[in-house]
């Protein structure tokens, strides 16, 4: 096999890896939601009316990062919405939403860590950052693969 067609295999095989991923992501923000929903009384207490370490939102957070995961699944699928999607866009869109993701989620860990350190809570914050960390890498990888092979 040459570099070319091992490229392009990588390439076809990128983009429903990452297209599954993004699906992953967005179930991944909504159980984290219900967890955050189930836990709310705990969190309220010892987040948001913390007298020690000052007082938090625990909830704005969880949306934003809803937000951006819907908004890259979107994007991500926008090709079968209607015809080419963004262009390249459809591949650098993403990568922002997750470049910001992984930001507020490293913020919103670090925010935890302060009220409820090594809690079940906080332990999914740091897998959903390491997972977000994998999806933007992947997405990455999609973009230059998709770079390499095609003339789209």
């Amino acid at each position: 096999m040459s570099n070319a067609g091992l490229l392009i295999d990588l390439y076809n095989l990128s983009n429903p890896i990452t297209g599954y991923l993004a699906i992953a992501n967005v179930i991944f923000t909504i159980a984290y939601g219900i967890y955050g929903f189930v836990m709310r009384k705990s969190l309220d207490k010892w987040v948001s009316n913390d007298n020690e370490n000052g007082e938090d939102n625990w909830k704005v957070p969880l949306l934003i990062l809803f937000v951006l995961a819907a908004s890259a699944l979107a994007v991500y699928f926008s090709p079968y919405w209607f015809q080419g999607g963004f262009g390249w866009s459809t591949f650098i869109i993403p990568i922002g939403c997750f470049g910001a993701e992984l930001y507020f989620l490293n913020d919103y860990r670090k925010m935890l860590a302060n009220h409820v350190w090594k809690s079940g809570y906080w332990r999914v914050a740091l897998i959903g950052e390491y997972f977000v960390g994998i999806l933007l890498f992947s997405s990455i990888a999609y973009y230059v693969l998709g770079r390499v092979t095609t003339n789209y």
